[in-house]
């Protein structure tokens, strides 16, 4: 067996686009360029043009330090500011969950427990028209929705997750709701 600090060189460094070394006994692993990546390109097709993004050049670009921009948030906001998102988006959810509870376009699913909001069409739609409803939403633009399924029905469902969201960004979203669904 080979000791752990040689270098072993499986294939030629001239046919490597990237090099990268580690403690295993094969410390040189050759990978491919990533400027010809199928991943990306929206159409798969490698090409990723003349002059590449700058993070195409990069190590490791599919995992990047998740604890930064937290870590930043925290000494801005504190615990404090984050209750006071999270509060305020729990209350926003609530506020959406009962106008469409008194609605008579809309059901509501489930009860508001946090953030999320789980409802449908009126009646009994079926995941075609929950589907059609949703695009036009889309087509909009005033509000963003996702599709679920909830029990079995076709359900539509609103998060709150964005510390800019406004009470006045929930009335838009109502008012678009309501014309969309006539």
């Amino acid at each position: 067996a080979q000791p752990s600090s040689t270098l072993t060189v499986r294939t030629p460094a001239s046919r490597a686009a990237t090099i990268v070394f580690c403690s295993h006994r094969s410390t040189c692993q050759l990978v491919p360029s990533n400027t010809r990546s199928t991943c990306l390109t929206a159409d798969g097709s490698g090409a990723v043009g003349e002059n590449p993004a700058p993070v195409h050049w990069t190590p490791q670009n599919s995992r990047r330090f998740r604890a930064l921009p937290v870590w930043m948030t925290l000494l801005a906001y504190g615990r404090d500011g984050y209750r006071d998102i999270v509060e305020r988006n729990c209350a926003q959810a609530n506020w959406l969950g009962e106008q469409i509870d008194e609605s008579n376009r809309f059901r509501l699913l489930a009860p508001v427990l946090l953030n999320v909001v789980c409802f449908t069409l009126a009646g009994e739609p079926t995941l075609s028209e929950v589907e059609m409803f949703l695009t036009r939403v889309r087509d909009d633009g005033r509000v963003f929705l996702t599709p679920t399924i909830y029990q079995g029905v076709p359900a539509i469902r609103a998060a709150f997750s964005n510390w800019q969201t406004t009470d006045r960004d929930l009335e838009i979203s109502w008012q678009a709701l309501q014309e969309l669904a006539a």
